[in-house]
C-alpha cells in the first residue's frame, strides 16, 4: 500500500472513531464553549415547560435549568460562534441536566452584519 493509502485509511479511521464517540463531545467546537470561569452578560432562565431561548453569536450566557420538582441547575455558555443556526441545548448543558429537548435559536452578532 502506497503512503497516500495508507494516510487515507489513517484519516477514515479516526473520523470513525470521533463519529462513534460522545455526540457531546463534537458539538461545543462548533457551538461554542463552556465559559464557567467567565462573567456573563445575560442570564435566562428555563422555566419547566421553556422549549426554546434566543440568544446571540458573540454572548456569554448564564442558564438557569428549572425542573418540575423544584430543583434547578445552572451553566454558563459562550456563544463564540457564527450566528443563524438553531441546536439542541442539551448537546452542550451537563450531561442529565435538560430532561427535554430546548431549541437555542442563535442571531447573527450585529457586530459584524454588513462586513
Amino acid at each position: 500500500m502506497n503512503r497516500k493509502m495508507v494516510l487515507a485509511a489513517s484519516i477514515v479511521s479516526l473520523a470513525a472513531a470521533a463519529a462513534s464517540a460522545e455526540g457531546r463531545a463534537s458539538c461545543p467546537a462548533q457551538l461554542g464553549r463552556p465559559a464557567e470561569a467567565r462573567p456573563f452578560e445575560r442570564q435566562i432562565v428555563l422555566q419547566p415547560g421553556a422549549r426554546w431561548a434566543n440568544v446571540t453569536a458573540g454572548e456569554v450566557i448564564r442558564f438557569v435549568v428549572r425542573s418540575a420538582n423544584g430543583t434547578q441547575g445552572s451553566f454558563t455558555w459562550d456563544f463564540d460562534t457564527f450566528g443563524e443556526r438553531t441546536f439542541d441545548l442539551g448537546c452542550v448543558a451537563p450531561e442529565g441536566m435538560l430532561q427535554r429537548r430546548v431549541t437555542v435559536y442563535i442571531a447573527s452578532d450585529p457586530r459584524y452584519e454588513g462586513q
